[in-house]
């Protein structure tokens, strides 16, 4: 399922944008400290940033735990695996999907 967005969805949420903006260096954090490749440091940096986004809107701040323990390990899973799909294949190489279906 994929999430979809739209900017007067984003005017009429100005919390998250500001949060977005304050949290912006945990994905600087992580892009730098993973090795890409030859994947150019922006397209990372644009996965990892959708990432943060998602944990922002996915977070529960009742629960009384800080928000960089949840949303840094949620980066690291979009980076890697943006990563993973920019890597060259061998030939014959077959991708086995998530789920079947």
């Amino acid at each position: 399922m994929r999430e979809y967005t739209t900017f007067s969805s984003i005017r009429q949420a100005p919390e998250i944008t500001q949060a977005l903006a304050k949290h912006e260096g945990l994905v600087h954090w992580v892009v730098r400290r993973q090795w890409l490749g030859d994947l150019p440091y922006a397209e990372p940096l644009h996965v990892g940033r959708i990432a943060l986004w998602r944990a922002l809107r996915l977070n529960d701040p009742t629960r009384g735990t800080a928000f960089s323990p949840y949303a840094v390990p949620a980066i690291k899973r979009a980076v890697w695996r943006a990563v993973a799909q920019a890597r060259p294949r061998p030939p014959g190489w077959r991708q086995i999907p998530d789920r079947p279906g």
